[in-house]
């Protein structure tokens, strides 16, 4: 899938809460999704949160690979929405594209890398 390369942005933080998971129908099926919030620690600015969503096969692997405390890297736009209710309050939100778990790839965090299969 190509990024908007206007809209572009890499993120690498920690899930801070259990990745909620699910689907709805679409236009042409069923469509599942995954949500999560992305905790950021900055240095001087201290923790910074933000949202991020998948949806298909992206939302399955991450369904899959991923839990609370878990440190990853995604790629993928900025994006924002309207409230249906409220159409003038916004949901801004990071749309995945690609995503790594650098905490499956590094390691388990309760193992030391040494005792890891």
């Amino acid at each position: 899938m190509a990024i908007n390369k206007d809209n572009n942005c890499e993120l690498d933080g920690y899930i801070s809460n259990p990745p909620q998971h699910g689907s709805f129908q679409g236009k042409e099926g069923p469509v599942t999704y995954c949500n999560f919030s992305l905790c950021i620690n900055h240095k001087t600015k201290g923790p910074m949160f933000f949202n991020a969503k998948a949806y298909g096969t992206m939302a399955e692997n991450i369904k899959k690979t991923t839990s609370k405390g878990d440190s990853v890297r995604i790629w993928g736009e900025a994006m924002v929405e309207q409230w249906k209710d409220d159409p003038t309050k916004y949901n801004h939100y990071y749309l995945i594209h690609e995503f790594k778990n650098a905490t499956t790839i590094y390691g388990s965090k309760d193992k030391p890398f040494e005792q890891q299969e």
